[in-house]
């Protein structure tokens, strides 16, 4: 319910101030009505959109987007567990470096009372993949984990994984691919 309130929020952006407000409050209007709990509805004049729902549970929900297409998503369960789905930029404190030159597609970070987790995709230009592919086999082997290499590339694809397990229960794994439009990289980390 949330994200078809989102669709309709995105297309009432822009107005002048008085329609702006009335879009705000019939939006926020239709989604209380959807359920138990409060709404809270900003769409600003350059197209950002902030939308806050709080459950009587304790639950919470934020949608934040800008005017470039860029949407971030915090949800905050009653049990204390939360996650954040974005994109764009690195997650504050990610362990796993982020090499210069490449555009992050998503981000994800959770946690829980059993742990923590967070993955980070990056797409960089073709021909990269030699050098990403060397770089992380560097980084991961000086990091004192039980590293697992797999080499999974064939005559059409180039891609590697690298799988390192600490002995504490964290771990991480790093996929480097050559994609057909560049090299993503996926980078996730977790305990």
């Amino acid at each position: 319910m949330v994200g078809t309130a989102a669709l309709f929020i995105a297309g009432c952006g822009g107005g002048a101030d008085p329609a702006e407000e009335a879009a705000n409050q019939l939006a926020e209007q239709i989604i209380e009505n959807a359920g138990d709990g409060s709404v809270a509805v900003d769409i600003d004049d350059n197209g950002s959109m902030n939308i806050d729902v709080d459950g009587e549970d304790g639950s919470s929900v934020s949608i934040d987007t800008d005017n470039e297409g860029s949407v971030a998503i915090q949800i905050d369960g009653d049990d204390g567990g939360m996650a954040i789905i974005g994109g764009g930029e690195v997650p504050e404190g990610f362990p796993i470096p982020v090499p210069d030159g490449g555009q992050v597609i998503s981000s994800i970070v959770g946690s829980s009372d059993e742990g923590a987790g967070a993955q980070v995709m990056v797409q960089y230009p073709a021909g990269r993949f030699e050098e990403l592919a060397a770089s992380y086999q560097s980084w991961i082997d000086g990091q004192g984990l039980e590293v697992t290499t797999m080499d999974m590339s064939t005559t059409e694809a180039k891609m590697i994984q690298f799988i390192g397990s600490g002995a504490d229960g964290s771990g991480v794994m790093i996929s480097v691919t050559d994609a057909e439009d560049g090299v993503v990289v996926m980078l996730v980390t977790g305990n």
